[in-house]
């Protein structure tokens, strides 16, 4: 089975969710976060067959990360404002979803999903696909695990703020039925999370905005993340942000759009959306114009 087959299958991790929807058949509801804390409940899936680990089991979890670049500011002319979404109150929501697992301490942690701004040549090769990492957030701090690397090469240990043990990450790629592919998280011995691939998507999804431009995306906002050659992230800093376009049809591309890219006057944008124009307002809107 070739890369690029794998890679157009195995879209499970992340998938925008265009409508609500129930867990699909068979497979439990995943751990939620309420508000008297972190309710667990194990997700069991049986008899799911596994691929062995390999690069191309791999990319049942790797997103490739695209980085837009400004085009030109569009000429003047006619134009619809086709969307208008007031960016500031998503900053980073995606990073917080109804889904996580508190550890033996008592710390609760969020789990999510997200690419990498940058890359590390040191650490990795710079496909998209190697940028993408599972991200835990505790008490506004986050730590990652990088996708490609876990599912190819083993698990991971984080030592959360507070917790006196590691947690141990893996991810059980299952290239035959993608949405059955399982995060997990364990601490001395012990499930703490177990999820499916379709389960993390969709409650990351649930904190996007949904658009409709030449086709239907997920867009989320948040602060840049940067990896070191630890392969770990962190926030790039305040001022580093970006619009990041999730498609519907194709949840393998994360297209990302640095706000510091996009004008009061309007831009368009290499190789994405070029029927649009981009423009941010002093009010704090992201305003979408059909030309």
């Amino acid at each position: 089975m070739t890369k690029s087959i794998i890679m157009a299958a195995l879209a499970a991790f992340a998938a925008p969710v265009c409508a609500a929807a129930g867990p699909a058949a068979g497979v439990p509801a995943a751990l939620s976060i309420t508000r008297s804390g972190i309710a667990k409940t194990e997700v069991s899936m049986p008899g799911a067959p596994r691929a062995a680990a390999n690069p191309e089991a791999g990319l049942a979890f790797a997103r490739n990360v695209i980085t837009l670049k400004a085009a030109h500011a569009p000429a003047s002319g006619k134009a619809t404002v086709v969307a208008r979404i007031k960016y500031p109150p998503l900053r980073d929501v995606h990073l917080t979803p109804s889904i996580g697992f508190t550890a033996a301490k008592k710390t609760e942690v969020y789990v999510s999903g997200a690419g990498a701004s940058n890359c590390v040549s040191s650490a990795h090769n710079c496909d998209g696909v190697n940028k993408y990492y599972v991200i835990f957030n505790t008490s506004g701090r986050i730590f990652g695990a990088n996708a490609y690397h876990l599912a190819t090469s083993g698990s991971k240990d984080i030592l959360f703020p507070g917790e006196t043990e590691p947690c141990t990450v893996s991810i059980q790629p299952d290239i035959f039925t993608p949405a059955n592919s399982i995060v997990d998280v364990t601490q001395n011995g012990s499930s703490l999370f177990r999820a499916t691939a379709k389960q993390v998507g969709e409650a990351v999804s649930a904190k996007g905005t949904q658009l409709t431009l030449s086709q239907k995306y997920v867009l989320f906002y948040g602060t840049d993340l940067l990896e070191d050659q630890y392969l770990d992230v962190h926030f790039a800093g305040k001022d580093k942000t970006s619009f990041i376009f999730v498609p519907a049809a194709d949840a393998m591309k994360n297209y990302f759009m640095p706000e510091s890219a996009v004008t009061r006057e309007g831009v368009t944008f290499q190789g994405f959306e070029s029927g649009y124009i981009f423009r941010k307002t002093a009010d704090g809107y992201l305003e979408i114009l059909s030309r």
